[in-house]
């Protein structure tokens, strides 16, 4: 006989979050108490409890007499969160580059350029080659409390990723800054790194706006930056 799996509050959040992440659960999915009480066998209070560090990591919506939704973003709340991106991931990549990554820079730079001369190489893996240099400046810069932050806006930066259809077209231009980001990092030209990361937040958060907000609030064809 099959094993079945005893979940507790710790294995519900993690798997509500990586649902949540991957696009599994849509944003605006409502989540009722009950359906997670009979998917995960647990009480009522561990769900409550779980639903309460889902609305704290800003993945779920918890609403009076409404109950719990998967977090949609507003068009507020996507200005605000490019104005902390804008505000942090230039400094990651300037503080990068002061910590010269060396091998770990020209890897990832190195499967950026095969990825641009390659047309095999579909949206995912460009998708995942962008997301891999943003949480790699993190990482790099050295700066713990700099990192924790960006875990936060990084949640947030899925949901919206959730809203859009990525196109190879907006992929391929993130892709070509990315390598230029890289560049300054590998020649440790902090200015640099820092202006490039900049340029390619600010590029992309009025594409963004303009896709998924332009017309009657319909997500259009957009992608996230990575």
């Amino acid at each position: 006989m099959k094993a079945i799996k005893q979940h507790d509050k710790d294995s519900v959040f993690q798997a509500l979050t990586a649902q949540i992440v991957a696009g599994e659960l849509a944003p605006g999915t409502p989540l009722p108490e009950r359906s997670l009480v009979d998917r995960f066998g647990i009480s009522r209070t561990p769900i409550r409890q779980v639903l309460w560090m889902l609305e704290r990591d800003g993945l779920v919506d918890v609403l009076p007499n409404r109950g719990a939704f998967v977090k949609k973003l507003g068009a507020d709340e996507v200005i605000e969160l490019f104005q902390l991106r804008e505000a942090l991931e230039p400094l990651a990549a300037m503080l990068a580059a002061a910590h010269r990554p060396g091998h770990e820079a020209a890897a990832l730079r190195e499967l950026m350029l095969q990825a641009e001369t390659d047309e095999r190489c579909d949206v995912k893996e460009l998708v995942e080659l962008g997301a891999n240099l943003h949480d790699a400046l993190a990482r790099w810069s050295g700066n713990k409390m700099l990192q924790r932050i960006y875990e936060t806006l990084r949640m947030q930066t899925h949901l919206l990723r959730n809203l859009l259809h990525e196109s190879e077209g907006s992929e391929r231009s993130s892709l070509k800054e990315h390598i230029a980001i890289l560049t300054a990092i590998e020649e440790r030209d902090e200015s640099a790194a820092f202006t490039k990361m900049a340029d390619h937040l600010r590029r992309a958060r009025l594409a963004i706006i303009d896709d998924l907000f332009s017309v009657g609030n319909t997500p259009l064809v957009a992608a996230a930056p990575r």
